[in-house]
């Protein structure tokens, strides 16, 4: 009944999503969008130019044109005078009759995305070739590919699902949080590696009590696409551990073993494949030396787990918040009382399972000790190679979404749900699917308030509209600074007991660029966020509290313009 109530639910959510969200609006899907066309050619292996000496492939110049112009605040200050998904597909439709033909090629380069193996965008490709057998609109085809990434890993969820009947209250918390739901709406390999880690840890389930040639192929196929996508969750194998009591020791480790023997050498055997790509400068954060860190790796293995802990230990709340679901390009977050209410949610489910700990199989909680712990020293230490400069105090580049396999492996330590007492067992499945409606609503609801404002005096100047309150005593405050790759978000509280007031944002001209919405915030009437997108130069940006015909300056923020990359 779950597996079905998920589909028929997370489908029309999840697609709703993909037209909610404009192109390029999560992180890299410029990149796997780019490289899910260069599959869909025929070319399941990236290049390297020989002039610039950058990783990609030659594409059709609409298809770099399309990412080049949509990852752009222009186009999204465009965006927000439609306040319409009709309006703005009406719009792309315009776009496209201007794009050039697909036979015009040059080389486009999507570096971060050129190293992952062909098998992780089979959905995306598919969408891909089915929208080009009918037509070359860009556009168009970018929509068939996040469509098809989106049913393909709702199909899986739903299957894994299946598999694990005695689970799967648990296993739907992470496939519903709200990062999940926004990434499985995008062209990203997320969807992929979200949809999968959860199957794979459900055949893992199933796996403790039944034996078949397509369970193990199953098993076999889904750990090769983890490991092929991010040899960092490779440790989940050893979930496999727990068919001892059916297979015995040996068989288990045997079978264990070659399913991870399998996935190592085949990911060893595509980096030689890709081998060229390896050496080829990335663009890694600034000052980053992956080189130099994995020479103190070796020779200083201790102050690096210091790095680590005393990253987990600044910035472990930022993390576990980041994992429930920071949207855009991590510029946009939830309401405060989301993530609290998540997180009792969680601390709930884990009372749940401490009550019933007389039925937890020890040998399972020790080995989802041991791969948990594995594959959070691998994030780690992928993200301390690749992303952190030498001498950083902290490991730099980790985002939350890394976390969700780990989410999933952690929930193999519960006993089948047959074992829970009565109460507990009805506690869990009412959090579960109260948490999927909630995460759904929630979702939708903030990431159309974020990319559809409503605001109507954007573009008006504030010294025209309103008369100048004094600022030495504005009842307002400027608590919270976020900014991505193409947004810039404030967020604060003022102590009017009025909730009819508005922040605006504006350029130091007095031009109105921006107005808080409270969609944004949730229900605190003293709570406010107002986002812009960055600014094309170096700007200062002015925020004003508004009630009536009264505005007061309160603060004001320098903001540089992005550097956007190049195709």
């Amino acid at each position: 009944m779950l597996p079905l109530l998920y589909f028929v639910t997370a489908l029309p959510s999840i697609l709703f999503l993909c037209f909610l969200i404009p192109p390029m609006q999560s992180h890299d899907e410029d990149r796997h969008f780019l490289r899910a066309c260069q599959i869909a050619a025929g070319q399941p292996v990236s290049q390297v130019d020989v002039v610039t000496g950058q990783v990609g492939g030659v594409l059709p110049i609409a298809e770099a044109d399309f990412v080049r112009d949509k990852l752009s605040t222009d186009f999204l200050r465009q965006e927000d005078s439609l306040h319409t998904i009709r309006a703005r597909l009406t719009a792309l439709e315009r776009w496209a009759e201007k794009q050039r033909p697909f036979t015009e090629q040059r080389f486009a380069a999507f570096p971060s995305s050129a190293v992952y193996p062909a098998a992780l965008y089979l959905p995306q490709v598919i969408g891909i070739r089915v929208a080009t057998a009918f037509t070359q609109k860009v556009f168009i085809v970018f929509y068939a590919a996040r469509i098809f990434n989106a049913i393909i890993a709702i199909a899986i969820i739903s299957l894994a699902l299946y598999c694990a009947s005695e689970h799967q209250y648990l296993l739907l918390l992470p496939a519903v949080l709200p990062i999940s739901l926004y990434q499985i709406a995008s062209v990203s390999s997320d969807a992929g590696m979200i949809s999968l880690s959860i199957l794979f840890v459900g055949l893992c389930l199933r796996f403790e009590h039944y034996d078949s040639r397509g369970l193990r192929l199953c098993l076999f196929v889904s750990l090769l696409l983890i490991t092929l996508g991010k040899p960092v969750y490779l440790p989940a194998a050893l979930l496999l551990l727990t068919s001892r009591n059916r297979l015995g020791w040996k068989r288990a480790a045997a079978f264990c073993l070659k399913l991870m023997a399998v996935g190592l050498v085949s990911y060893m055997m595509w980096s030689y494949v890709v081998r060229s790509f390896l050496i080829t400068p990335l663009p890694i954060s600034a000052g980053s030396a992956p080189l130099v860190q994995i020479h103190s790796l070796t020779a200083h293995p201790g102050a690096v787990v210091s790095t680590f802990a005393a990253t987990l230990a600044h910035r472990g709340w930022t993390i576990w918040f980041d994992m429930i679901g920071v949207f855009g390009w991590g510029g946009l977050p939830l309401p405060t009382w989301f993530y609290m209410t998540t997180s009792l949610i969680a601390l709930a489910i884990i009372v749940c399972l401490v009550a019933n700990v007389k039925v937890f199989d020890q040998t399972r909680l020790a080995l989802v000790l041991v791969a948990a712990i594995l594959i959070s020293l691998a994030v780690f230490t992928a993200a301390y190679v690749l992303w952190t400069p030498p001498g950083s105090f902290e490991v730099l580049g980790l985002q939350g979404r890394y976390f969700i396999p780990l989410l999933v492996v952690c929930l193999f330590v519960a006993p089948p749900l047959r074992s829970f007492g009565k109460y507990s067992r009805a506690c869990l499945c009412t959090l579960s699917i109260g948490f999927f409606f909630i995460s759904a609503w929630w979702t939708t609801r903030t990431v159309g308030a974020y990319y559809f404002p409503q605001s109507t005096l954007v573009g008006q100047n504030v010294h025209k509209l309103f008369r100048a309150g004094p600022v030495d005593s504005c009842p307002a405050s400027l608590d919270q600074v976020r900014s991505d790759l193409l947004a810039f978000l404030e967020g604060g509280r003022t102590t009017l007991h009025d909730t009819r007031f508005r922040v605006i944002l504006t350029d130091s001209a007095g031009a109105i660029i921006g107005e808080s919405d409270p969609r944004l915030i949730g229900n605190d009437p003293n709570e406010w966020r107002a986002n812009i997108w960055m600014p094309n130069s170096s700007q200062r940006i002015d925020s004003w509290l508004v009630q009536g015909t009264l505005a007061c300056s309160f603060a004001q923020i320098e903001v540089k313009p992005p550097t956007i990359p190049t195709y």
